[in-house]
């Protein structure tokens, strides 16, 4: 019978908040002309919330090693994310002065799942655009014969880890809105011993620009 590997995943998040691309004066809200020798664009910035809302995860069972699916994480007494819980939001905080660490899964098996709700809040005077983008990367454990110990991982290596990003396509959020996105992974059922040990990474960045005049 084939020996379950453990291994551990951590994901991260952050949130890169923009306001880009747009021509002089389409919007009043964030550029001002200034009637001088020089013509002046005064930039403002995006007020945009990002939050974790629910961390849920298969974990064993210490005293029989079964798998027990879906266990949600108590993120506001669970360090070292519960710094970081906004009661107001009943969510952690990851804007740029909230939690900027990784969120760590150990002894991940074979067919074990995890999923982070994230909620992004749009405060702004007008509406944004979001797109989230992922990647993966991977490093060798000590039981691959074939790989040295602390080595990347190749991207056909990585296809054990699958994940469904949310917002992977620009996501429109209009002034005093928010949405929901699930970031979901799995480990392969069928992956063998040589990924015992392993370690993966999931590192997500959203990305929040004005929605360009000719879109509002």
């Amino acid at each position: 019978m084939k020996k379950k590997s453990k291994i551990l995943i951590a994901t991260s998040a952050m949130a890169l908040l923009a306001a880009g691309g747009i021509a002089i004066g389409t919007t009043t809200a964030l550029f001002t002309r200034q009637t001088t020798s020089n013509v002046h664009i005064n930039s403002g910035s995006l007020d945009v919330g990002f939050y974790l809302k629910q961390m849920i995860v298969d974990v064993l069972d210490p005293a029989t090693g079964a798998i027990i699916e879906d266990k949600e994480i108590d993120l506001a007494h669970t360090e070292p994310y519960s710094q970081h819980w906004r009661p107001a939001k009943n969510a952690i905080d990851l804007g740029p002065q909230g939690y900027q660490g990784n969120f760590t899964f150990d002894n991940f098996m074979p067919s074990m799942k995890g999923k982070l709700v994230f909620v992004v809040e749009n405060n702004s005077a007008i509406a944004i655009d979001i797109i989230m983008n992922g990647t993966k990367a991977g490093t060798w454990g000590e039981f691959n014969p074939q790989k040295t110990p602390g080595t990347a991982m190749e991207e056909a290596d990585l296809a054990v880890l699958l994940t469904t990003t949310p917002w992977s396509t620009l996501t429109t959020v209009n002034k005093g809105a928010s949405v929901e996105g699930t970031l979901e992974f799995t480990f392969d059922k069928d992956a063998g011993n040589e990924y015992q040990g392993c370690a993966f990474t999931i590192d997500s960045i959203i990305t929040a620009t004005q929605v360009s005049a000719h879109n509002s």
